[in-house]
């Protein structure tokens, strides 16, 4: 509805959505938590890379055939996601879900508008 109201602005040539529903899993931390359990957000970001990373591994020859080997990344679904550790206090494991909550959320929308004069990049508010 939008996009044929600002497309008959003057000056406006065309216009074009990134994101939007693109699903996407969303760890949401608790700065306290965060603090509570010593734990820093590169540490949670590099968790979660190397937790469900895809790996080469080359591959198997047997005669004449060949198989090849990789490591696929093991996350699921969020509770694989809140299982992830992330330290340790005392011995006690430290995991996502204990600094935060996971959920399924959409992807940030961003956007292009396209003008006779200038290019404007925008994201929208959610």
């Amino acid at each position: 509805m939008l996009e044929r109201q600002y497309k008959q602005v003057p000056g406006v040539a065309d216009d074009s959505g990134f994101g939007g529903t693109v699903m996407q899993y969303q760890v949401l931390l608790d700065p306290a938590k965060l603090y509570a359990y010593h734990v820093t957000v590169p540490t949670v970001i590099q968790q979660l890379s190397v937790n469900n990373s895809n790996a080469g591994g080359g591959f198997y020859e047997q005669g004449q055939q060949f198989d090849y080997v990789t490591g696929v990344g093991l996350v699921r679904d969020t509770s694989d996601i809140a299982n992830i550790l992330v330290g340790s206090q005392n011995g006690v494991p430290t995991r996502i879900g204990d600094i935060g909550q996971v959920e399924i959320g959409n992807a940030p929308r961003l956007g292009e508008f396209g003008s006779t004069r200038r290019t404007t990049r925008w994201k929208a508010s959610s």
